[in-house]
């Protein structure tokens, strides 16, 4: 349910976000390349070469574009079903399914193992695109992560935390990251219409507030970091 209300809302932004102004043919983008696709070298990198990271650019980068509502959910729609999320919602299935922890309702085997990748996939896709196209199209914030990749440490990873409150606006100023907040908190709400009916309260509707918050924290130090790690292993081959 919730996906099937994130793609209508996409397909209404895309929609507002195409239509050319009184009939006018629209002007092209002052730089060779769209938003979404300037970083494409960074985009085919993945973190251990499995998770997606087609989100990430330096925060030094210059002539950064501006994405457009429609580029914003081509890169949720990357992120979320990119061949790496299957494999990743498999693995936190499993792990899940063998402790029976989340969903205790569901039987273990085969079929309750489906059911709890489907609801896995389906809170990892929404949660998507809550925070990576829908509520940063309304608010105007670019979903992107803008990495350090210099500096000390702590400095990295204090910088790398606080994103998770602090984002870059679509006109390139750094402000209360409501696109992060605003579509965790929305996913964790709108699971309760799919929910078994013991995990629909306040109380877990924050607890899944905050394991979205956990998630995406964890992300952004694999995209800070990743690529230092990445260059360490080379060097030992």
């Amino acid at each position: 349910m919730k996906f099937f209300l994130s793609l209508a809302l996409a397909v209404s932004l895309y929609a507002q976000e195409s239509a050319p102004a009184g009939g006018a043919v629209p002007a092209q983008a002052a730089t060779p390349q769209a938003g979404y696709q300037q970083y494409g070298a960074q985009d085919k990198k993945r973190i251990l070469g499995i998770m997606p990271n087609f989100r990430t650019t330096s925060v030094d980068a210059k002539d950064i574009v501006k994405l457009k509502s429609k580029e914003k959910f081509q890169l949720a729609t990357r992120d979320a079903f990119d061949p790496g999320a299957f494999f990743t919602t498999g693995i936190l299935t499993g792990l899940s399914h063998w402790q029976q922890q989340y969903y205790p309702a569901i039987p273990l085997g085969a079929k309750g193992f489906g059911e709890r990748y489907a609801l896995n996939f389906v809170d990892n896709a929404s949660s998507t695109y809550f925070a990576e196209a829908i509520v940063p199209s309304l608010t105007h914030q670019d979903p992107r992560y803008f990495r350090k990749g210099q500096g000390p440490i702590i400095k990295r990873l204090g910088y790398s935390v606080s994103r998770l409150l602090i984002a870059r606006s679509d006109g390139g100023k750094w402000v209360p990251n409501g696109g992060q907040l605003g579509g965790s908190f929305a996913a964790g709400s709108l699971a309760n219409l799919y929910y078994p009916a013991s995990q629909r309260s306040v109380q877990n509707t924050f607890i899944r507030f905050g394991i979205n918050l956990g998630t995406d924290g964890l992300s952004n130090l694999g995209r800070e970091f990743w690529p230092d790690i990445a260059k360490l292993l080379s060097r030992k081959h």
